[in-house]
């Protein structure tokens, strides 16, 4: 029983879970796009019964990844007019 408890613990200190509910409301983004997201694999999330989960690390590697691509596609945008 211990050996859970500090293997949660330990978890817990690695991870800040977000719920799809915190994840729309920090991207003002609607619930279903999120879980779409989800669903696609676009943000890695965990899957807990019915409902996903998503680190706070991995929003953030997502959100940076998708900054990257807008800048890659303007700067493409721009040398090709």
């Amino acid at each position: 029983m211990i050996k859970n408890k500090q293997s949660i613990e330990r978890l817990s200190n690695n991870m800040e879970i977000l719920t799809l509910d915190e994840v729309a409301e920090m991207l003002n983004l609607r619930v279903s796009t999120i879980r779409k997201y989800c669903r696609e694999g676009k943000i890695p999330c965990i899957k807990i019964g019915k409902s996903y989960r998503i680190d706070k690390k991995d929003l953030i590697k997502f959100l940076n990844r998708r900054k990257q691509e807008t800048k890659s596609k303007l700067y493409k945008d721009i040398w090709e007019d």
